[in-house]
């Protein structure tokens, strides 16, 4: 499929985020949350985190997401279902930052699915 980057900074949606993980086949997944969230959630793929402090400046909330985005080529898939608006600009500001093309995905009635 392609790359996943999926906002986690929030306890809300957990069940979503780990069928949006588990049932999807994508290349790599990254996840942006904070060292506590991380701590009370154990994925079954391989997942590779961004920690983030919320508590940041937005400007160095995005600079710290855009920092792992290297390596990426093209396009990414983005949920955004989990998280704060605060935690869903820097997330966009930072993928748009790194050049990237992104699809919105989510977990609809018929699975994994671009809306």
């Amino acid at each position: 499929m392609t790359d996943l980057i999926a906002c986690f900074t929030t306890d809300d949606h957990h069940r979503h985020l780990h069928r949006l993980i588990n049932d999807a086949e994508w290349d790599r997944v990254f996840v942006v949350t904070t060292e506590e969230i991380k701590s009370r959630h154990v994925f079954a793929k391989e997942v590779i985190y961004i920690f983030v402090d919320p508590k940041k400046h937005i400007a160095g909330y995005v600079e710290d997401i855009r920092r792992h985005l290297k390596g990426f080529f093209l396009e990414v898939g983005i949920n955004l279902v989990n998280g704060t608006g605060k935690d869903h600009m820097a997330l966009l500001s930072a993928v748009m930052k790194a050049g990237l093309g992104f699809r919105l995905v989510a977990v609809t009635k018929n699975g994994v699915e671009e809306i």
